[in-house]
Formats: C-alpha cells, sequence, structure tokens
C-alpha cells in the first residue's frame, strides 16, 4: 500500500476506533464539490475481523464505509453499516449537541459558532448548518452526527464546505414584495399536476420557486447545479435531416485514479466549459437531434450544460409546454469531454406515458393570468437567502420567492400544493 494511504488508514483506525476491523478495501476517485471544483476522494471499506471472508461488493453488518478528501485533509463521511458499530471509542458518552459540533469542529476545522450553526437536534443526533447573520446559505455546509445508546458514532456526514467569510456581500434584507411586483409576476406560471385521486392532470398557477437579488435585477435558479450550468436557451431547428444516428455507448462510471496524480496539489482540472466547447455542444445536440428525430426541428429548445468529470449534460425541454419541469418532455444528452460526440442520450416521453398513460388530459384553463396572480398573492412569501453566485464567486443577498398553496386554473379555488 501507498505509504500516503497508509498513513490516512492509520489516522482513521485511530480516529474511529477500529482496533478490530481490517481495511478491506479502498480506491481514489475524482469527485466534485458543490461549487464546481474538482477534488480527490479516498473511499475506504473496514470490515469487522469477525465478519470472516467478505465477498465482493458486499459490505457485512458493522462495516465502515470513510470517504477522505485528499486536498482538504479531512474526513468527509464515517457510515457503519446497518447501524451496528464494534468501534472501541465512545465520543459521545453524554449525547450532548456540544459533544456533537465539538466532533464536528475535529473532523472538518471549521468553527462551531461561525462556520456552522444547530439546525436540529434530537437526543441520539444533530444536524448543522452553515448561515450567515441568522441567513441561511445556498448551497449551505451541512453535517449530520448520529450515535448509539452507547455514544459510539454510527455515523458522520457532511455536504459541502463552510462559506470564506470574505466571499458573504453582508447586508440588510429591506425589498419587499412590491418593489420587485413585475419579476413576481413573471414566476407565477400555469403547470399541469397529476391528481392520483381524480386520474387526471390539473391546471394551476403557483410560484416557480426563484431567487430574486435584493436590488431587484437579478432571477437566480433555485437548483444549484443549475446555476453551476452554462445556460442556453436555444431554440432547435433545421431544414433537414441527418442520416445516421448517433453511436451510442454505455457510460461509464467513476474510475479509480491514480495515486500519485491523486496527490498532487492541484488537480488542474476545471469543469468550466469554454466558449469555444459550448459552441462545439450546441453543435453536436443540435446534429444528435437532427438525426434521433429529423420530424421534431422547433420542438425542442437547449436549456442549459452540465459539466461532470466524464461528460457533459445537454438539457432539452420542449418548446411548447404547461406542465413543470418535472413533468415537462426532456432529453438529456451526454456528451464525452474527450471527444466532443454525443455518446448516449435519455429520452423521458416512455417514462412519462407508462406513468400517466390513463391520466385525462387537464382541462382548458379559465382563469387569466393576471387573475391567478391576484388571488396568489397573499400566498407568496419573500426569505431572505445568501445565494452563491458563480459568476461573481460570492455569496449574494436574495428573496426566495414561494409559495405553499396554487390557484385552479379552471375554478380559481386556492389549493394546497400539497393536496393536487
Amino acid at each position: 500500500m501507498d505509504n500516503r494511504i497508509q498513513a490516512i488508514a492509520d489516522q482513521a483506525q485511530a480516529e474511529f476506533g477500529l482496533e478490530t476491523y481490517r481495511l478491506g478495501r479502498h480506491a481514489i476517485f475524482q469527485k466534485q464539490d458543490v461549487l464546481g471544483e474538482p477534488y480527490y476522494q479516498l473511499s475506504m471499506e473496514w470490515f469487522p475481523l469477525s465478519a470472516g471472508e467478505v465477498e465482493e461488493d458486499e459490505n457485512p453488518e458493522g462495516a465502515a464505509i470513510l470517504d477522505y478528501h485528499l486536498q482538504e485533509k479531512r474526513f468527509e463521511s464515517v457510515i457503519f453499516v446497518m447501524e451496528q458499530t464494534d468501534s472501541t471509542h465512545h465520543p459521545f458518552e453524554k449525547r450532548t449537541v456540544e459533544e456533537m459540533a465539538s466532533f464536528v469542529e475535529r473532523m472538518t476545522g471549521f468553527q462551531f459558532g461561525r462556520d456552522f450553526f444547530v439546525q436540529d437536534f434530537y437526543g441520539t443526533g444533530a444536524l448543522f448548518h452553515s448561515e450567515a447573520n441568522g441567513v441561511r446559505l445556498s448551497p449551505s455546509f451541512q453535517a449530520e452526527v448520529n450515535c448509539d445508546g452507547q455514544g459510539r458514532l454510527l455515523s458522520f456526514t457532511t455536504y459541502g464546505k463552510a462559506p470564506d467569510q470574505n466571499a458573504i456581500a453582508q447586508q440588510e434584507f429591506e425589498t419587499t414584495l412590491e418593489e420587485i411586483e413585475p419579476l413576481v409576476q413573471q414566476h407565477v406560471k400555469l403547470f399541469e399536476f397529476p391528481s392520483e385521486m381524480k386520474g387526471k392532470f390539473v391546471s394551476a398557477y403557483t410560484v416557480d420557486e426563484v431567487y430574486i437579488t435584493a436590488d431587484g435585477s437579478t432571477c437566480l435558479p433555485f437548483f444549484t447545479d443549475e446555476r453551476m450550468a452554462v445556460q442556453v436557451g436555444d431554440l432547435l431547428e433545421w431544414t433537414e435531416p441527418l442520416n445516421g444516428s448517433i453511436n451510442r455507448s454505455p457510460l461509464r462510471s467513476s474510475e479509480a485514479v491514480d495515486v500519485n496524480k491523486a496527490f498532487q496539489e492541484s488537480s488542474g482540472i476545471t469543469f468550466c466549459l469554454s466558449d469555444e466547447q459550448v459552441e462545439q455542444c450546441k453543435s453536436a445536440v443540435l446534429n444528435a437531434l437532427r438525426m434521433e428525430y429529423p420530424e421534431e426541428s422547433g420542438k425542442w429548445r437547449l436549456k442549459m450544460l452540465q459539466p461532470e468529470q466524464r461528460y457533459i449534460h445537454a438539457f432539452c425541454y420542449a418548446a411548447e409546454s404547461t406542465a413543470s419541469d418535472v413533468l415537462r418532455p426532456k432529453l438529456v444528452l451526454f456528451i464525452d469531454k474527450e471527444t466532443m460526440n454525443v455518446v448516449n442520450l435519455m429520452d423521458n416521453r416512455p417514462m412519462l406515458q407508462d406513468m400517466f398513460n390513463t391520466f385525462k388530459p387537464a382541462e382548458p384553463a379559465k382563469i387569466d393570468h393576471e387573475t391567478a396572480y391576484e388571488s396568489l398573492v397573499p400566498y407568496i412569501t419573500m426569505e431572505p437567502v445568501y445565494v452563491y453566485d458563480f459568476r461573481s464567486k460570492t455569496y449574494i443577498l436574495c428573496g426566495l420567492i414561494d409559495s405553499d398553496v396554487a390557484v385552479d386554473a379552471v375554478s380559481g379555488e386556492i389549493v394546497a400544493l400539497e393536496d393536487l
């Protein structure tokens, strides 16, 4: 075993009381953090000595699965299979939130009360998150700790990382819904909801969740991966189809990385797309649709490009649809980053057909957009959130526009979203 991996394994054994365990398997993988930065992760599987021989791909009860961030030199997660453990350590003898916060501090190097705060405490576990002046962040660092009745660790998981305080543009949130009414009105949209109880689709207006900057000048997507992606918005049209079909190949999962490569100070890799790559993706997507869907010119819009380790994911949505993004016809094209060719494609229409083929179509809307908006106004909320902007690489103060009700587009009644 490489000496550097052995050192981490020795640290893990001592830190988590794994004296009666053996290191069964380990590998290094390239990962992408919540801010789109690449890093390398050492994954280790420790087996209890009492388990004897372990079959390939099997993790016996009580096994410990550990993930270690090589660049930040910290454990990202520790999970004991089936919540059983033979650990000799009892770090949570009193099962207090203070013990758990101290454990998170030791694992991450982050400071409790500055970098992370208690979100929930439930006796044998606690959930922590990051915030700024009581305002939550998106994405937020999160950590969860769970223990057994003897105070032994059962699971420790983290998501993201604590923000650099200098990257938070702190300010008071003074924006009102009235001041940004035009933008709010734009994000009240007509959707089609599948109602199992009624056996049909129901048309209703509700708020499409979105972040609006405190000055009311810009909207940011609700989901972090959408903010990270390259937004395109091109309508895909052509005058002639293209003979042939895409050369489909199985999508390759993450492969183990060479040890020396992983221990470099900097990976030297970026998942950002250059202008040239964006244009290559547009061309590859257009040609793929010309071959696979020759009769569907003008029916699809390339919404965004999401680069990941091995592939660039190109998301195309039906150009005309009243459905939400979840139910809207969608294509996902997988572009190999080495060749810049489409190597596979996913079409959600067969799945939607299988799921909802017995549902009756929605009745035509009788309520217009303006009337629906006026009915929704009392139910629209705006929560201040510091949102990470991938262009400026700072957290900027926004208002999250949301509502938990909808307006039935036929009757005009207010309906709870959970009842649709």
